[in-house]
């Protein structure tokens, strides 16, 4: 097979070792004129020409897992960069071979955890949104349609009443930043806008939180990294432990 066939694993492997992966873009060159490429680009080129990634096959990868793997290479800090990069590396051959009713948990797994992230940004709580956030949680690990859709409504109805409240003023929190980042990322269909409604809630209800006072300030572009590391490390658990043997 040609690399617009299949994943190319040992480019990616080539490009960490030899220092050519980045960030922030999808291609390059270096210094010594030497190709570049971002985590998914290295692994599927065509997402590197068409700079996006549509481009990489839902039979090669699940959509939600193609962008989360744009989302992981460009977030979180640069120190847990590499750790991050190469902890990737070595599962993701075996997570994209994962038969659909796992590839399926671990999906819901994903968002369950960004979720549970935006609810730990919450502090003052008077419209709802944790009770959105259980739901939400419930609805997608019970995997019911209805369920989630209910819980996108919910969530919704929360968010809104937190948007309309003064705190809205500071709602560009370290939650909204990294956990509704992340949930466009990882999540599709109904249980994506579900995710997203919860990773909103929670992040408008922490803006009276200590969040706020440190706006645009370093200790909060700190709080919105450290999010970004903790879920990170959360969904590589989750590719790791996905991946491991199962007992019969």
């Amino acid at each position: 097979m040609t690399t617009a066939e299949a994943l190319d694993f040992d480019r990616l492997t080539t490009f960490i070792s030899e220092g050519r992966l980045i960030r922030g873009q999808w291609k390059a060159e270096d210094a010594a004129g030497r190709e570049t490429a971002c985590l998914l680009a290295a692994l599927y080129p065509p997402c590197g020409v068409s700079e996006s990634e549509s481009a990489c096959p839902a039979a090669l990868m699940p959509p939600w897992l193609a962008s989360l793997t744009v989302w992981i290479d460009d977030s979180g800090t640069l120190d847990k960069w590499p750790g991050h990069i190469d902890r990737y590396a070595k599962v993701i051959r075996s997570v994209v071979a994962l038969d659909s009713k796992h590839m399926a948990k671990l999906a819901t797994r994903i968002r369950v955890l960004i979720v549970r992230e935006a609810m730990s940004h919450i502090t003052n709580d008077e419209w709802g949104c944790t009770a959105a956030c259980e739901k939400t949680v419930e609805a997608l690990e019970s995997g019911d349609a209805a369920k989630i859709s209910a819980a996108e409504s919910a969530a919704w109805s929360a968010a809104w009443s937190a948007a309309g409240s003064a705190a809205w003023s500071a709602a560009w929190s370290a939650a909204e930043s990294a956990a509704w980042s992340a949930a466009r990322s990882a999540a599709e269909s109904a249980a994506r806008s579900a995710a997203r409604s919860a990773a909103r809630s929670a992040a408008r209800s922490a803006a009276e939180s200590a969040a706020w006072s440190a706006a645009r300030s370093a200790a909060w572009s700190a709080a919105w990294s450290a999010a970004e590391d903790r879920m990170i490390e959360a969904m590589l658990t989750a590719f790791e432990e996905a991946c491991a043997p199962r007992t019969p």
